[in-house]
């Protein structure tokens, strides 16, 4: 009994310092301090923000002016025209060439000595020049076309001739060349050039003939690729991505912030939620802890009141076998019956206190309920507020960004001037 004592009194008393440790005035703290709290990191995160932002936007005002100016110097009143991916046209490219390459291929390879393999890397070699000066071409010179400077024209117009000359030559080669593979693939690479001035258009073979179709057709579509590939007017294409690219990094970035304080606002709520998750749980164990060291002392006390039933039923048979064989009277005590040395119960003082503060915590967690719908509210409000002031905040931004640029256009001035 005195072990069991012991340690009924132990359990007693570490659930009471556990019971002693469940506050929940720590959660109405921090759910009064919590609008305030999210209200500063919106603050935080927006001044993290603003550098990086300004930069953007300085980028992006630069290059409207670059753009603006371009357009103000060439006499530009359109938009720029040109494709979305140019993945997509350097992959067309690519196409036209290999193309080619496998078109001229099968030509080569019946007249040349390694066959089908030397014949692929002489249509290879044959459609990258083909290819190459058509895109050349395309880029410099037919886009010169639509230049402002007049000199410009003239000299686009002029290396345009150069290139038709060549092209119909190179093709025109080539098909020479093709025909002389017919007759001796020895002597054919010397012959070629006699054949082609003595009768540039005298070819007799069909082959060859279909080379020279194959050429030309691949040329001028090479050539027209490249001159679609971007804005006709030469360099206009390159300003307005520049200006596009600073523009979507500028609004990349304005998207962030409004997700950053989002997330600030979101963080609030889930915060929110743990501290009402755990005043209930709080709650709960308050009450399970109460009532597990009222089960302890309950079954303290059954377990002594058995014990005291066991001992006095021995005690009667004890002295009613005693009274039997004594010849003597049986001394006074034999009709008491002694206390137990350890106590008929456990000290329930302490619970008797936890079981009033168990009400008051069911109190405080309906208070903390009350207070989370609240704040929920007023989280909403932030957020609502955030959302408005950030626009605001924005035109601060471009406001910091034109102070900013005109400060240097100051500063540039006068060291233009001296230079």
């Amino acid at each position: 009994l005195s072990s069991a004592h012991s340690l009924g009194g132990e359990l007693l008393k570490s659930i009471e310092v556990k019971l002693g440790t469940i506050d929940l005035g720590a959660t109405f703290n921090a759910l009064r301090a919590l609008k305030a709290d999210t209200e500063m990191q919106i603050d935080r995160t927006k001044g993290k923000f603003r550098d990086p932002l300004i930069g953007l936007r300085r980028r992006e005002r630069s290059m409207r002016r670059e753009l603006n100016a371009f357009q103000q110097r060439n006499g530009l009143l359109r938009e720029p025209e040109y494709p979305e991916s140019e993945i997509l046209h350097w992959a067309i490219v690519v196409a036209l060439i290999v193309t080619e390459s496998l078109a001229n291929s099968y030509f080569f390879a019946k007249g040349s000595d390694l066959g089908l393999l030397g014949g692929a890397f002489q249509a290879l070699l044959i459609s990258c020049v083909n290819v190459g000066a058509a895109l050349i071409t395309g880029v410099y010179l037919l886009r010169s076309l639509h230049h402002i400077q007049t000199w410009r024209n003239s000299l686009a117009g002029g290396g345009l001739c150069v290139y038709l000359i060549f092209v119909g030559f190179f093709n025109l080669a080539t098909a020479h060349y093709r025909a002389q593979l017919g007759i001796d693939p020895l002597t054919a690479l010397v012959n070629v050039f006699k054949s082609l001035f003595k009768n540039p258009f005298a070819i007799n073979d069909f082959d060859a003939t279909i080379l020279l179709f194959i050429g030309i057709i691949f040329s001028v579509a090479a050539l027209a690729k490249a001159y679609m590939a971007d804005d006709r007017y030469p360099g206009y294409g390159k300003v307005d991505r520049l200006y596009r690219d600073a523009d979507d990094a500028y609004q990349e970035g304005k998207g962030e912030l409004r997700e950053a304080l989002h997330a600030v606002v979101f963080r609030g709520r889930e915060i929110l939620n743990d501290h009402v998750v755990n005043a209930r749980n709080a709650s709960h164990e308050f009450a399970s802890r109460l009532a597990e060291a009222e089960n302890i002392a309950n079954e303290y006390s059954h377990h002594v009141e058995a014990l005291r039933e066991a001992r006095n039923t021995l005690l009667n048979i004890y002295r009613s076998t005693n009274r039997k064989v004594r010849s003597s009277t049986p001394p006074e005590y034999f009709d008491d019956y002694p206390p137990l040395e350890t106590g008929d119960s456990l000290p329930k003082a302490e619970l008797n206190r936890e079981k009033m503060r168990g009400s008051e915590i069911e109190a405080d967690l309906v208070r903390i309920e009350n207070v989370a719908i609240e704040k929920m509210e007023e989280l909403k409000a932030v957020n609502d507020a955030a959302l408005k002031d950030v626009e605001a905040f924005f035109k601060e931004i471009e406001q910091e960004a034109e102070q900013q640029i005109a400060r240097d256009a100051v500063l540039v001035s006068p060291k233009s001037e001296a230079n």
